[in-house]
């Protein structure tokens, strides 16, 4: 008896530890990242930029290599898979930083590929706008002092950041040359908590085609209910939806994306023109009216 006690309580101790060690990691997996709607679209002669959102996080993203003697085992891929997921829950995935936040700006640049390239429309974002946070009453600010873009040859669109040191009691400056775009912060910031199942989204792969992507994917799949997500709640007993009847899944696909200020009753449209050409000259083509509120992209409108 004496011993079946001893084992119990090893076990229990065993147990006991590994939910320890389990919670510990599980709360490695959690940030919290507050997030402003800026939703300002701005005209220049070769492009146009649409500044989406503003986060505000205190932590790093922690760099780790993959181990490479799981993928040298040659296991099943779900049995990989498993042991992938097993191995990313015991990590620390972020580097808290406490006291010091940072920002990033979220932006989309879009231009006209026949006009100008991809390369040259990055070089002169760089050239040409300059973000800051700005303090009005004690004058001192704080430049994006990184930038990230990112680009899918496939979209007229290309997903920029700017990323500079938080400062409190600040408004946001945009400097174009020798215009300022001040955007100030007259709402609180909402607050978005992800953790280990729900994980922070990057803000570059919530484009507008990506959007229409999900949309489609979900009406091909029969999941009208799913596709009425990425409508507009206002305009979701009226849309056109007879006009997808003959829709089937797109392969090569275009999108082309453009601004077009007031559709309906709604001001800062956008229109992307979704493409798919196919070897039996059977085209495809949609016209998505778009509006970006809420922190997302959201359809309000299609025609074919």
């Amino acid at each position: 008896m004496k011993k079946k006690a001893v084992m119990k309580w090893m076990l229990c101790v065993m147990i006991g530890t590994w939910l320890i060690i389990s919670v510990y990691f599980y709360f490695q997996h959690r940030i919290q990242v507050d997030v402003y709607y800026i939703g300002e679209h701005i005209e220049f002669d070769e492009f146009s930029i649409i500044v989406k959102n503003i986060e505000r996080y205190n932590y790093e993203k922690n760099d780790r290599k993959l181990p490479e003697y799981i993928f040298e085992l040659q296991l099943p891929w779900k049995m990989t898979e498993a042991i992938l997921k097993i191995n990313y829950f015991y990590s620390r995935p972020y580097l808290i930083h406490k006291d010091a936040y940072e920002y990033k700006v979220n932006c989309e640049v879009i231009f006209n590929p026949e006009l100008i390239d991809s390369e040259s429309v990055s070089e002169k974002v760089r050239d040409k706008i300059k973000v800051r946070l700005y303090n009005e009453a004690t004058t001192s600010s704080r430049t994006a002092n990184q930038t990230q873009s990112h680009y899918n040859s496939n979209m007229n669109v290309i997903h920029y950041a700017f990323i500079g040191v938080w400062q409190d009691d600040s408004d946001i400056k945009i400097s174009v040359q020798d215009k300022d775009y001040i955007i100030s912060f007259e709402e609180p910031f909402l607050t978005k908590t992800y953790d280990y199942s729900n994980r922070k989204p990057d803000d570059r792969n919530q484009l507008a085609n990506d959007t229409i992507k999900e949309f489609l994917w979900d009406y091909y799949n029969d999941s009208i209910e799913e596709s009425k997500n990425y409508i507009h709640e206002d305009y979701i007993e009226d849309f056109p939806w007879h006009i997808f009847k003959a829709y089937q899944p797109l392969t090569n696909t275009n999108y082309i994306f453009s601004y077009v200020g007031k559709h309906r009753d709604k001001e800062k449209v956008f229109i992307i023109n979704v493409s798919d050409i196919k070897a039996n000259d059977n085209n495809q083509n949609y016209k998505f009216y778009m509006v970006y509120e809420d922190l997302k992209w959201q359809i309000m409108d299609a025609k074919n």
